[in-house]
């Protein structure tokens, strides 16, 4: 009979190193699908965008004609670029390594939160 010691070091117990890339991060699989909704989320929140520029700009330009047109560039183009960057499938990110795409994220989310 085998000692518990010898018994435990024969079972894997899907060990995982806690230090890894991927540990504490979605999982990057080459087999997900290319999710064509992220795609349209972008070209909706720019359609968006276009269109506060104009109604922003439509009669003159002024200090407060700048407040929702950066507000709607941060808020709707960049927190939607953030939240797809980290997204299986997302056919912008899908060619880089999950660090990159994690560090886009992050980037993109100060970058929301310093234009807004």
């Amino acid at each position: 009979m085998e000692s518990i010691e010898e018994a435990s070091t024969n079972i894997d117990m899907g060990y995982t190193d806690k230090n890894s890339e991927s540990s504490r991060l979605v999982d990057s699989s080459p087999v997900t699908k290319p999710s064509y909704m992220n795609i349209a989320s972008n070209i909706c929140a720019v359609m968006v965008l276009g269109i506060m520029i104009y109604c922003s700009f439509e009669k003159g330009v002024s200090l407060f004609s700048f407040h929702p047109t950066l507000m709607t560039l941060g808020w709707i183009v960049f927190m939607t670029s953030a939240i797809n960057a980290v997204t299986p499938g997302d056919l912008a990110t899908e060619w880089m390594p999950m660090r990159l795409r994690s560090a886009r994220h992050w980037v993109l989310q100060f970058l929301s939160v310093t234009v807004s």
